[in-house]
């Protein structure tokens, strides 16, 4: 299972630039994320929203970019901080379908009330 599951692990330097990727079970690389480079705006957000003391936080459905979304997990302390990005754009996508198909059974429904 782990296997076809999309991680990556980003660790920062002291600026909140990418200081290292590693993907732990397989190859993947996202576009957004190059080592030296500062983080998309989206995982700035994130960060800023993570007190400096919590030790772990879990942020579902961030988009990286227009096509990558991820889970977040903001794993330890500021001055430690790695994040785990989980890609979950498949399931991102079937749950836009399926929302999607919901409210035109809901619009239908209503027209024939």
């Amino acid at each position: 299972m782990l296997r076809n599951t999309r991680c990556l692990v980003v660790g920062l330097d002291e600026d909140g630039r990418v200081a290292e990727l590693n993907c732990p079970w397989g190859d993947c690389e996202v576009d957004a994320l190059r080592v030296g480079e500062p983080l998309p705006e989206s995982l700035v957000a994130v960060l800023a929203a993570v007190p400096p003391e919590q030790a772990e936080q879990h942020f579902p459905f961030i988009y990286l970019d227009e096509t990558t979304v991820v889970d977040v997990y903001v794993l330890g302390p500021a001055a430690e901080r790695k994040l785990i990005l989980r890609d979950v754009s498949e399931a991102h996508q079937a749950e836009l379908k399926f929302q999607q198909k919901a409210y035109e059974v809901s619009l239908l429904s209503e027209k024939q009330a």
